[in-house]
């Protein structure tokens, strides 16, 4: 049961997240006891069991107002909470018969220590001046605890006195100094974790990790195990398209794998890093796009 509702958790993160590389859906499960025993974030019921099939619960898509009874709003919704007589023993059918209150949304604000102060959903709380707070920026994080457990897009990192904080490492003092950041390579200090950072390339090297722009000679950019590449005086991170033929693809296999079929390099489905780069590669395409856009209307104006 716990292995169960910790998988189910983790997913539910990483969906709340931009970068998930698998879908999990309620549909993918193929087994009644699994589909029933499901939790996301809020440690919601998600899924139900229709005839031979596990399906999106009917009743986790709706706004929390339209949960009549307790537990309805405690088991089948999504970010709600029931503001009224609460069961305390779980007895299913004694919450089904409580409607003596209302189904309201959560809020960070409905957390009133500093314990239960926790992010859930997409949303992300921190402990501020004695009371829980919502917070969507990195550096407006005054907590370990909340800048290390963000739900929003950018994943965070707390640098205390001027140094990454250890994960071993739970809370600070009065006497350190304390901000809260987005996490870029040149916090990771493991040459395993340099990877990729929020969809940004990381290269492990002599001044530990950083970024291929980092390179300002055609001779160091060149000589980083082929990540990196040399154009216009600048040092640019390659991407898997570039790659004409398997032996220079397989040199970048963390984000990179040969399509034998198609007989070209492309993104590898399989690493856990790839959605990350497939959304910084998104950008990247924005960009060129706007470019056109902006040359097009300067030819038309002239």
């Amino acid at each position: 049961m716990l292995h169960i509702f910790l998988l189910f958790n983790i997913i539910s993160i990483l969906d709340a997240q931009t970068c998930s590389t698998t879908q999990i859906s309620c549909e993918s499960i193929t087994t009644s006891d699994l589909c029933y025993q499901t939790r996301d974030s809020n440690d919601n019921h998600p899924c139900e069991w229709n005839t031979d099939k596990c399906e999106k619960s009917i009743l986790y898509n709706l706004p929390c107002s339209k949960y009549t009874n307790e537990y309805n709003c405690y088991y089948r919704s999504y970010g709600c909470r029931w503001d009224g007589t609460n069961i305390n023993n779980y007895d299913s059918q004694a919450m089904i018969a409580n409607t003596d209150g209302k189904c309201v949304d959560q809020k960070c604000e409905d957390f009133t220590s500093q314990s239960d102060c926790s992010s859930f959903g997409q949303v992300s709380c921190d402990w501020q001046d004695d009371s829980c707070v919502q917070v969507t920026q990195c550096k407006d994080f005054q907590t370990v605890k909340g800048c290390r457990n963000t739900r929003f897009k950018e994943k965070c990192v707390p640098i205390v006195n001027g140094e990454v904080l250890p994960l071993a490492q739970k809370s600070t003092t009065i006497f350190d100094s304390f901000e809260c950041v987005v996490q870029q390579c040149k916090h990771k200090s493991d040459k395993y974790d340099c990877t990729f950072v929020n969809g940004v390339q990381c290269i492990w090297g002599a001044k530990g990790c950083t970024v291929c722009a980092a390179f300002t000679q055609y001779e160091t950019c060149v000589q980083n195990k082929g990540l990196c590449l040399w154009n216009q005086n600048q040092c640019q991170n390659i991407e898997c398209q570039q790659y004409k033929n398997p032996s220079l693809c397989k040199m970048k296999t963390e984000q990179c794998e040969w399509n034998t079929q198609k007989m070209r390099c492309q993104l590898n489905s399989t690493q856990t890093n790839q959605h990350c780069y497939s959304e910084y590669l998104d950008q990247q395409n924005q960009g060129q796009i706007i470019e056109i856009i902006l040359i097009i209307s300067l030819i038309v104006i002239v």
